[in-house]
């Protein structure tokens, strides 16, 4: 049996959904890694949505957005842009269909 090559399967889906993910906030981009880290999206599924942002932004990148003073209906509309652009976390899967 051959190795799963993870790698490969990295650059696919780089090639698929592009590079890079990014929101901009008070004339500032920040910029988002092109995967969902697992450890973020259990934080994520966690309900920390904050959290989340401080482990997928450095450091630097993390204090200029809290000098942005995000309002909660910012965190909400980041939550769903990230939602939409990893798709659900860890443990979450669409909705069932009713019988």
């Amino acid at each position: 049996m051959e190795d799963l090559d993870l790698d490969a399967l990295r650059v696919a889906r780089a090639e698929q959904n592009g590079t890079e993910k990014a929101f901009k906030l008070g004339g500032e981009r920040f910029a988002l890694p092109a995967e969902l880290p697992y450890d973020t999206a259990v934080t994520m599924a966690g309900g920390d949505m904050m959290a989340a942002l401080e482990e997928l932004l450095d450091e630097d990148r993390i204090a200029s957005f809290h000098a942005q003073r995000p309002t909660v209906n910012d965190m909400f509309a980041i939550a769903e842009y990230l939602q939409t652009v990893y798709g659900s976390g860890p443990g979450e899967s669409s909705a069932s269909e009713t019988s």
